[in-house]
């Protein structure tokens, strides 16, 4: 299928249907023939349980470069992110996608093989995925790659990551405010639970396909 090479984060209030948001957009992209490596910060999380989960210790065991579909890889430090980092740097993997659920575990890792797969979109031509319930949820180096935001409703401003979204940060202020008018509180209304795309940079669109 065609990639974009774009990072995109999720973002939306508890129960606004943030994780629906990112299952629907996995089947879709794999009714055109897309696989997705799901990392995972541990394994209860009952929305990955239909999929097969790979452990870390596992990996050079059990992971397959020629795999298809979704698999979901458990999180370990020092283990699962230089793992898939260095099937990269010696062209085993390559042509997927690419979703950190829950990212609050990279929070105190910012390794440098983190920040060289983020970077090598384009060169190994796959797209990231990833989510929150707030700006300030996602880990600060994410900011520096990400390209792309689907947000609905968000119950905090934005707080300590006004300086990572830079010249941006005005433009994500008001469009969590004009998000926030849009959907409402009334769970009963279907506004409650859409969402609204648009690029790092402020230009809108219209779908995530």
């Amino acid at each position: 299928m065609q990639r974009n090479r774009d990072f995109l984060t999720i973002i939306a209030a508890q129960g606004r249907g943030k994780t629906t948001k990112l299952i629907e957009l996995i089947n879709s992209r794999l009714k055109q023939g897309e696989r997705f490596i799901v990392i995972v910060p541990d394994t209860s999380e009952p929305t990955w349980f239909p999929y097969e989960i790979i452990f870390a210790d596992e990996l050079e065991q059990n992971f397959d470069v020629n795999f298809t579909g979704v698999i979901c890889v458990e999180f370990e430090f020092k283990k699962t992110i230089p793992f898939l980092a260095d099937l990269m740097k010696n062209n085993k993997l390559k042509s997927f996608s690419l979703v950190m659920d829950d990212p609050s575990f990279v929070e105190d890792y910012q390794d440098k093989e983190l920040k060289y797969i983020m970077s090598r979109r384009r060169q190994f031509d796959f797209d990231m995925f990833t989510t929150g319930h707030t700006y300030d949820s996602l880990p600060p180096l994410f900011y520096r790659y990400l390209s792309l935001f689907c947000i609905s409703h968000i119950d905090s401003p934005i707080s300590l990551r006004t300086k990572h979204l830079g010249e941006n940060y005005h433009f994500h202020k008001n469009k969590i405010i004009e998000v926030n008018k849009l959907t409402g509180n009334d769970k009963e209304k279907k506004c409650y639970h859409n969402f609204y795309v648009f690029r790092k940079n402020g230009k809108n669109l219209n779908d995530l396909s």
